[in-house]
């Protein structure tokens, strides 16, 4: 991928480039990462970098301020504050004539089954270029400068990619969380901590068949099970443990409406067909059978 930038544009715009092509991080929940940077755009009256999305892109502006161009729709943006644009979006930062701007951005792709995919889909249906700007963000700019610190080491490995993912994980949950929860007057502020449940409860639900140990959140999250586990039921009033039981009966009692219980008990992941009954017993109250399409599931 190369700096598109005209040789004029360039005489004000000082950036840090990373540019990957197609760069997927974390093995479970993929990102394709397309750009990431530190921008210095400095004082112009010309109209700067307008272009044409090819990946989602979220900006985060942490010194001075400018206008953001979003399909035709002009509005400020100062520190503090993240622009949030999609593929196929005209897209155009333009520094005030007073000040210089300072920005990291974010080009990004997520694959489907990365759990905060329908978080963004449904992020999407409600914007408009018009609240395409979110304030007070100000605690996101130690995410972003983790992630480019863990993209730009020269001893870049699997370690290193895995926090760049985690931050990227948490800089996308918190933008997509903090527009879904806009209140009069404002957007919610959502905290780190519960920017990580929101992420948990998601990566529990998209991925109910292809996780049979709650162990494997501490590698897709990069937090101790012990922290998860202490968090869930400090926030959520349940243990960690029954809630994920709670929604694997759930899928199970979708599963027995077609397939014998030795094929519920195979997709789900359970060692044996004993171990998974054992288990719908604890949740359900009764031993599990295959129900047909006119019959209710009952407690």
């Amino acid at each position: 991928m190369k700096n598109v930038m005209s040789p004029r544009e360039q005489q004000y715009y000082y950036a840090v480039f990373k540019l990957i092509d197609t760069m997927e991080l974390a093995a479970n929940n993929k990102i394709k990462l397309f750009q990431i940077a530190d921008v210095h755009c400095k004082t112009s009256n010309d109209s700067l970098n307008r272009h044409k999305q090819w990946c989602h892109e979220i900006t985060f502006v942490y010194g001075g301020d400018g206008i953001i161009i979003h399909n035709g729709h002009e509005q400020s943006i100062k520190s503090g504050q993240v622009h949030l644009c999609f593929d196929e979006d005209i897209h155009q930062i333009i520094p005030s004539k007073a000040s210089s701007l300072r920005f990291y951005c974010i080009g990004f792709t997520l694959s489907p089954s990365n759990p905060l995919a329908a978080l963004l889909d449904e992020v999407r249906a409600r914007i408009t270029p018009e609240n395409s700007v979110l304030s007070g963000c100000t605690d996101l700019q130690n995410a972003f400068q983790s992630a480019l610190g863990a993209l730009y080491t020269e001893n870049q490995n699997e370690i290193t990619e895995a926090v760049a993912a985690n931050t990227l994980n948490y800089i996308i949950s918190t933008v997509l969380s903090r527009f879904l929860n806009k209140e009069p007057g404002g957007y919610g502020n959502i905290s780190i901590k519960e920017s990580l449940l929101y992420y948990v409860i998601s990566y529990l639900k998209n991925n109910v068949y292809q996780i049979n140990a709650l162990s494997r959140l501490s590698e897709d999250t990069g937090y101790s099970y012990s922290y998860l586990s202490h968090l869930f039921s400090q926030k959520m009033g349940q243990t960690l443990k029954s809630f994920f039981a709670s929604i694997r009966m759930d899928a199970a009692d979708k599963l027995l409406l077609e397939k014998s219980v030795t094929e519920v008990s195979d997709l789900l992941g359970y060692s044996s067909v004993h171990a998974f009954s054992r288990a719908y017993k604890s949740v359900r109250g009764r031993a599990p059978r295959t129900l047909h399409r006119s019959e209710e599931t009952t407690p």
